[in-house]
């Protein structure tokens, strides 16, 4: 809402932002009740928040991709995108295979 608020007028933006600052009262007393740092929790939240709003920009160019590996660690995206091109292979190469295997009977229909 904040980020929202940005790009609007000043008395939208300041009714906009009063609303955000209300709703960021939520976590804080229940960060408050937990005994834990309201701090810490409004910072994680806002990152993970971040990363919701990147995710989605990002899913809306899958179209453009074949294959996606998604929230893995690096040695794990290695090893799934791996397996992709082994699958890609054999499957590639028994097309082949089925292709060449129907030229052979072609020219044995043909002598």
């Amino acid at each position: 809402l904040e980020n929202y608020a940005r790009s609007l007028g000043s008395r939208e933006q300041m009714a906009i932002n009063e609303y955000a600052e209300a709703l960021n009262v939520i976590p804080k007393q229940l960060a408050i009740n937990a005994a834990k740092d309201a701090t810490d929790l409004l910072t994680k939240l806002r990152y993970v928040h971040e990363r919701y709003q990147k995710a989605i920009r990002e899913i809306g160019l899958a179209y453009q991709y074949d294959y996606i590996v998604v929230n893995d660690t690096v040695d794990n995206a290695a090893d799934k995108i791996m397996a992709i091109i082994r699958a890609e292979h054999a499957r590639t190469t028994r097309s082949l295979e089925g292709y060449m295997e129907n030229l052979k009977l072609e020219e044995v229909d043909h002598d």
